[in-house]
């Protein structure tokens, strides 16, 4: 079982850009996490940051699909929604039979939006390490997704929303972020803040105290 994961590039981000220069790529904390608890229980993964690589959709695509991966999964905030779409049909377009998973804000607000456009196997709603690992346990066991909680996907043509998986009470159930997976060089100036040197990301809690409508 091979299970790559992405934190994707964004279209407010091309390389050189005003936006990428203000805000450059940080170490991605969410993959890192989901990385570590698949690890954890002994399945292979790799992580790719396509918001610090900036290959184009086709490019990212390609790097994917030689690499055969059984599961591809997108950590999605809404920014860069329409990059991960644009790889997603280029992988198509190679023949890629990889299971698509979403993930992150994006995925959770509009699941069913996501599966509607046909390119999306999976979206996970809320938190992700357990529910990933769940599908991942799903597809090796061909065991079906029925009783994972926190996930919206397509069966018999139709959209299916499961119930909703409870958030984590207890963040130390989480293993230490997998960062010997990505390349800590790409990590080295935050001219926002002063950084100059390579540094890694710290999540101290999860959840919004705000009340968005």
């Amino acid at each position: 079982m091979k299970i790559a994961l992405i934190n994707p590039n964004s279209d407010l981000a091309p390389k050189g850009s005003l936006y990428s220069r203000l805000m450059p790529s940080t170490p991605p904390v969410s993959i890192a996490y989901l990385a570590a608890v698949l690890e954890k229980n002994n399945y292979s993964v790799e992580l790719f940051d396509h918001y610090a690589t900036k290959e184009s959709a086709a490019e990212m695509a390609k790097i994917l699909y030689l690499k055969g991966f059984d599961i591809i999964g997108f950590s999605v905030l809404t920014p860069a929604y329409l990059t991960v779409v644009r790889i997603i049909e280029e992988l198509k377009k190679l023949g890629s039979t990889a299971l698509i998973v979403l993930g992150n804000i994006h995925a959770t607000i509009f699941d069913k939006e996501i599966l509607e456009t046909g390119l999306v196997d999976i979206a996970v709603r809320g938190e992700g390490e357990f529910t990933l690992l769940d599908i991942v346990r799903a597809v090796e066991t061909h065991s079906g997704f029925e009783k994972i909680r926190g996930i919206t996907y397509i069966k018999h043509n139709s959209i299916i929303r499961n119930m909703d998986r409870a958030p984590l009470t207890d963040l130390d159930e989480l293993p230490y972020p997998a960062w010997h997976l990505i390349d800590i060089g790409f990590y080295g100036e935050m001219p926002m803040t002063m950084i100059t040197e390579p540094f890694l990301t710290i999540s101290g809690s999860r959840g919004c105290p705000f009340k968005c409508s």
